[in-house]
């Protein structure tokens, strides 16, 4: 039997390695990003074998039947209309690896083999967290539309205008989320009058399995606001071993907001601040296309490289947009 060649070692070693990372390069998503890692706890992550579009199921209302009866009383009979689907396009993202021959040579120990292969995959790992994460704040609405939706894709500062989920907001009002321009405001004396109120409208609608935000997501100059003005009589802190211990863990935020997390980031657009309900968002992965490695090519003119592409098919949906707010133009005053 022919002994394997030293391209065929690299080859197996990438394969069962990325097999063993698969997983990793999309848990260091959840790992890295707060929202996401809700919605994985929460069980709003789907994974799918392959669809044309991702439906997502809403409620737009209430089922008007629900009334009083007494012994032997009748009821009308109504049909309630309170369900409707959106539609969403897939999304897909692309990333490579490049090996060098001359590297791999250089690499002759089995475990010197094994630690490039490793930190390669690894880099990309962090790399597309890096990038979703970008992608989910700081993305403009409508922006780099081959990527997965970000938060200003549902929530840009008007929310009269464009279409999400295949449903134009100009024309329902229902389907339109809170927004407010702290631009006229002080910050310092009405920046938590101001979440209270988002807090509230945001819970004062039907759908979703939670009522109210349980998470809040702003820049760091908006959050030190936000954690000054708060005396520590009044300040909530988020324990260290409990449900939001990965949150302290990834030093993002210590405090919170109505018994809800109040994070940062730095990919989030300054002065911006996002009520969110994590019951009425969901990440759908194509199961199919999880970054699995497709095959390894040599481009034309580089006969020292190797390119290995993988594919991802993925989106953000969310089915009610009334449940989620937006604070911008915060800082704009002192």
């Amino acid at each position: 039997m022919a002994l394997p060649t030293w391209t065929r070692t690299f080859n197996n070693l990438y394969a069962t390695t990325l097999a063993e990372l698969g997983t990793d390069v999309i848990n260091q998503i959840f790992d890295r990003v707060p929202l996401f890692d809700m919605l994985k706890t929460g069980g709003y992550v789907d994974h799918v074998d392959g669809s044309l579009a991702i439906q997502h199921p809403l409620e737009y209302g209430v089922n008007e039947s629900i009334q009083g009866i007494s012994k032997h009383g009748t009821v009308d009979i109504v049909e309630s209309e309170f369900l409707t689907d959106t539609k969403y396009d897939w999304r897909y993202i692309t990333g490579h690896v490049r090996r060098s021959h001359i590297e791999e040579r250089q690499c002759r120990g089995k475990y010197q083999r094994l630690a490039i292969v490793q930190q390669k995959l690894k880099n990309f790992s962090n790399s597309l967290a890096a990038k979703w994460e970008y992608w989910l704040l700081k993305k403009a609405a409508g922006a780099e539309p081959k990527v997965p939706h970000g938060l200003q894709d549902f929530l840009p500062t008007s929310n009269t205008t464009g279409v999400v989920g295949n449903i134009s907001r100009a024309v329902e009002t229902w389907w339109r989320h809170q927004s407010t321009d702290m631009a006229a405001y002080s910050t310092a004396a009405m920046l938590e009058g101001k979440m209270e109120t988002m807090f509230n409208d945001c819970g004062n609608i039907a759908g979703g399995d939670r009522q109210y935000p349980d998470l809040m997501v702003t820049d760091q100059t908006s959050y030190e606001a936000y954690k000054a003005n708060v005396d520590n009589i009044q300040r909530i802190s988020l324990s260290p071993t409990g449900k939001w211990a990965k949150i302290i863990d990834l030093g993002v935020g210590d405090i919170a907001f109505r018994g809800q997390p109040v994070i940062y980031s730095t990919q989030t657009t300054a002065g911006y601040m996002y009520f969110l309900n994590s019951t009425v968002l969901k990440l759908t992965i194509d199961e199919g296309l999880q970054f699995e490695i497709m095959s390894w090519i040599a481009p034309e003119n580089q006969p020292d490289t190797l390119v290995g592409h993988a594919l991802l098919g993925a989106n953000l949906t969310t089915n009610c947009l009334q449940k989620l707010g937006l604070l911008y133009g915060i800082n704009t005053i002192a």
